[in-house]
């Protein structure tokens, strides 16, 4: 299969040497955050920078470092010190997922203020 889980990190990830095109994950995929890569020739997603940014030591993607709000927050879910941790498990706030229906148990979460 093309898509996987990384064990290290959790990051759903493409393995673009094994897709061949069909599209049947991009059709599938239940938060409509796949797309056909012209440039690669295959289905492509975010990969949360691991390539371009966490690969290289930084802690940090892209979008959340240029979040002028601060909003963007991107951490190890598991580790009581990191700020993503904090905010997802705060009894006072309500925190969910896109489309739990699916499934899938993302680990992308949304929280009001």
């Amino acid at each position: 299969m093309a898509t996987y889980k990384d064990p290290q990190n959790g990051i759903v990830m493409m393995d673009i040497t094994k897709c061949i095109g069909c599209l049947t994950c991009q059709l599938g995929c239940p938060y409509n955050a796949r797309y056909f890569s012209e440039e690669k020739h295959a289905v492509d997603k975010c990969n949360f920078c691991v390539d371009t940014r966490l690969s290289k030591g930084e802690k940090l993607t892209a979008c959340s470092a240029a979040c002028p709000a601060d909003v963007r927050i991107f951490g190890d879910l598991a580790s009581p010190d990191s700020q993503v941790y904090r905010s997802v498990h705060q009894l006072e706030k309500v925190v969910w997922v896109m489309r739990p229906e699916a499934g899938t148990k993302p680990n992308i979460f949304y929280t009001k203020g």
